[in-house]
């Protein structure tokens, strides 16, 4: 396992194109043989998952204020139920933010791949992007919390006011009265940036490369894309946080969906 662990971390940062290359032969596969594909690779996500969200679990990230367990949990035969219930809840919040994106990501591709008629199955696809987000979006989701949680004021606000910038973006072409999360940007201010700050940025801005390449790698080598389809591939994804920004505006009026 350690082994492994090793052996994609080198492939992340020197052989992207190995790392989201398929384990799998060319042509199309018995049903049963791409279910078999899906749940190994559904097994290799969770481990990864579990590697990124239990050490954000552990440094208190998503664990914090959760409030007593329940009746049920409480009586399990357990030492500290309620640091157990705590740990339990920060894991499944933290994972279930990689999840979202790893979705996110997976839709946009393969359907940017059908539209343009390049796919050649859904695994394929799934090969990708569950190695891409695993390396990749987690480092990306990392580095953002360190950001929120290390006292880099300047840094995190930056990175605030990106996302941010970008739903008065979308607001303001829907002709909305809504108002982002947090606020209006503040402007991008770097005065004041420390080194960790810097390093964390330049770390991100890395990472964000690193993941939309080896997606354009992906439907190059999975799909055999070609350049122009792969290049569609990558502004699938990156214009995907527009759609989701959309799609929340959109449910706005739906009852049972929180409002911004």
């Amino acid at each position: 396992m350690v082994r492994g662990i090793v052996a994609g971390l080198y492939n992340a940062v020197f052989r992207p194109a190995r790392l989201v290359a398929a384990r799998t032969q060319r042509g199309q596969s018995s049903l049963v043989g791409q279910l078999r594909q899906l749940w190994a690779l559904a097994l290799v996500y969770v481990l990864n998952v579990v590697l990124y969200a239990a050490p954000l679990t552990v440094a208190g990230v998503g664990s914090r204020g959760v409030g007593e367990p329940p009746v049920w949990f409480s009586s399990l035969p357990v030492a500290t139920p309620d640091t157990l219930w705590q740990f339990t809840v920060g894991l499944v919040i933290n994972s279930l933010t990689l999840l979202a994106g790893t979705v996110l990501t997976l839709v946009a591709v393969h359907a940017a791949l059908l539209v343009t008629l390049q796919s050649k199955g859904f695994v394929r696809t799934a090969y990708s992007v569950v190695y891409s987000t695993s390396a990749y979006l987690a480092g990306i989701y990392t580095v953002v919390v360190y950001l929120s949680q290390a006292g880099t004021d300047v840094a995190a606000g930056i990175v605030l006011d990106v996302q941010r910038a970008l739903f008065v973006f979308v607001l303001e072409r829907m002709n909305t009265d809504l108002q982002p999360p947090g606020g209006q940007p503040e402007g991008f201010a770097f005065s004041g940036l420390s080194t960790a700050g810097a390093y964390a940025l330049s770390a991100l801005g890395v990472l964000v490369l690193y993941y939309l390449y080896s997606l354009y790698l992906g439907s190059r080598i999975n799909h055999d894309a070609n350049r122009f389809t792969s290049f569609l591939v990558v502004v699938g994804v990156a214009v995907s946080p527009v759609v989701y920004i959309v799609l929340t505006v959109l449910a706005q009026n739906v009852p049972f969906i929180p409002k911004l």
